[in-house]
């Protein structure tokens, strides 16, 4: 069974998901052509780039369309023919018609069973390539295609919907969502979650103590949809009522200098430090020594963090949206508050300080022991196997 893996760029070696579910399709004797937009890097995978755009000069970039069209007429003529007419019927003229034609040359040319698009937004523009080819269709969808993408463009996804034949999500809530803005409900739907190698996020042999410096820690984007100003004005509640605690946010993004001010505004700069972009050996070693791990979004698609804080055993505190709600069992395996209200956050941290031991290592246990059970690569690896074979 040949799958064609659909993505804007190569995952990178730090982007273990991709890598790994490549890798074990392998193992398991599947072809996997990995197709992503142009690009010059070099990699292990077995990928196709797309043709380069010629933004800056319009004729060489006329010329290249051109040869490339008339190349696809050579090698699959009946494909050109058909893509041309469903698009056609779709209401697209030909200057888009043909645009796409030679953005997706690479696909064209090529015999898969699935073309699945690791992300949503990939599908835009090449909802009819796996009739063409004769393939099955799938989506995944993350928080940013079915949270945010469709808030700037409501339709964006109608001819994604009609051409289905399976969707992967990474939680129920964004499933949910998705149906909510058109996608059909008798379409195949399988839920696999992120996971994480929990022979590597494992916790150290230390315990929770009120009487030490507590010390907090989110891992985030720093974009507005992390809800990092509610969590920032939750530690200025929380220093006013006396706590002695260390706050780290771990990330980089555009609100950085905005952060930055409303830190210093706060009179917090003793209190909280954005520390950047950590490997995945730090970040282990920081959720090793974090006690209270906060996870303040306004929107959250799953999160790969909090699971990794889960099975480091801190005490996590999560607002109750999307995927939070099915990664945090709350009041059994960590606690959910209220999203955008930094008061909540402040309360649930002392609620939570203030617990006996016995609660918190109960807590504790019940997420770490869930993660192994639930939440481990193998078990999504095997997922991901039977979304292929099944149906």
């Amino acid at each position: 069974m040949t799958v064609g893996l659909v993505l804007s760029s190569l995952p990178g070696y730090s982007e273990t998901f991709f890598r790994n579910k490549i890798h074990v399709l392998k193992q398991h004797g599947f072809q996997v052509i990995l197709f992503t937009s142009y690009t010059i890097q070099k990699s292990d995978l077995d990928f196709k780039k797309g043709p380069p755009e010629f933004k800056s000069n319009p004729l060489f970039y006329f010329m290249r369309v051109i040869i490339e069209l008339l190349h696809l007429l050579l090698v699959v003529p009946g494909r050109v023919i058909r893509l041309v007419t469903l698009e056609w019927a779709d209401g697209k003229g030909i200057s888009q018609i043909m645009k796409n034609l030679y953005s997706n040359s690479h696909i064209l040319r090529s015999n898969l069973d699935w073309l699945h698009f690791g992300f949503a937004t990939q599908a835009l523009e090449k909802e009819n390539l796996a009739t063409v080819l004769g393939a099955r269709m799938a989506v995944s969808f993350r928080g940013y295609d079915i949270n945010v993408y469709p808030m700037k463009y409501p339709d964006a996804y109608k001819a994604v919907w009609g051409k289905l034949d399976k969707v992967h999500s990474i939680s129920d809530s964004l499933y949910h969502k998705a149906l909510k803005i058109g996608l059909p409900s008798d379409v195949s739907y399988e839920k696999i979650t992120p996971a994480i190698d929990v022979r590597f996020f494992t916790p150290a042999k230390r315990s929770f103590n009120g009487g030490d410096k507590l010390v907090i820690t989110t891992i985030a984007r720093l974009t507005w949809i992390k809800g990092l100003d509610y969590a920032i004005q939750a530690m200025r509640i929380l220093a006013d009522s006396g706590c002695d605690f260390s706050y780290q946010i771990i990330g980089d993004g555009i609100l950085y200098d905005r952060l930055c001010f409303a830190i210093h505004q706060l009179e917090l700069d003793n209190y909280v430090q954005l520390i950047g972009r950590k490997s995945s050996h730090e970040i282990r070693d920081i959720l090793n020594k974090t006690d209270i791990y906060l996870q303040p979004s306004l929107e959250e698609g799953f999160c790969n963090a909090v699971l990794e804080a889960q099975a480091c055993h801190c005490m996590c505190i999560v607002t109750g949206v999307g995927g939070l709600v099915e990664n945090v069992q709350n009041g059994i395996t960590g606690w959910h508050v209220a999203v955008g209200d930094s008061e909540s956050i402040a309360r649930k941290i002392i609620d939570v300080i203030n617990m006996s031991e016995e609660e918190i290592e109960r807590i504790l246990c019940n997420a770490g022991e869930r993660i192994k059970t639930e939440f481990s690569i193998e078990l999504q690896q095997q997922k991901f196997i039977r979304f292929y074979e099944q149906d």
